[in-house]
């Protein structure tokens, strides 16, 4: 069977093309968002965990230094001799802002801190993807 070029356009023409459903692009965007998001979540899950790990070993950390700087020491003295205290409460306090721990307690804040907003970033893009499932 050999055909011309005019029987197959003929034949061809007859053909129709076949048109895309009606809201493909918008499904298939969708679909790369939804497989993005759980392609995302095991990293988002680790990280909340290890963050969380890391605050329980910085808080080991923070109260190891509080003792090692001797602020409990100065602190219990309100307990065990508070006439002293009240008689020299402003030098009382500058020994305790100069034995406070900062550094500990600024790194112990900001991972906290940090937990607390991947924690958040985490609940609202579940919450927005659930919602949309």
């Amino acid at each position: 069977m050999d055909f011309t070029e005019k029987q197959l356009f003929k034949i061809f023409s007859q053909i129709e093309s076949p048109e895309p459903r009606f809201n493909l692009t918008e499904a298939v965007i969708q679909r790369i968002r939804r497989r993005r998001f759980w392609l995302f979540m095991p990293l988002a899950v680790s990280v909340w965990i290890s963050l969380a790990i890391f605050l329980v070993f910085l808080g080991q950390q923070l109260i190891a230094s509080f003792s090692n700087s001797g602020f409990f020491q100065f602190l219990s003295l309100i307990f065990f001799d508070a006439e002293a205290v009240l008689l020299y409460w402003q030098s009382f306090v500058f020994s305790l802002l100069e034995t406070l721990p900062v550094m500990s307690i600024l790194i112990f804040c900001l991972v906290f801190l940090s937990l607390l907003f991947s924690l958040k970033i985490f609940v609202q893009g579940l919450k927005k993807k659930l919602a949309t499932i």
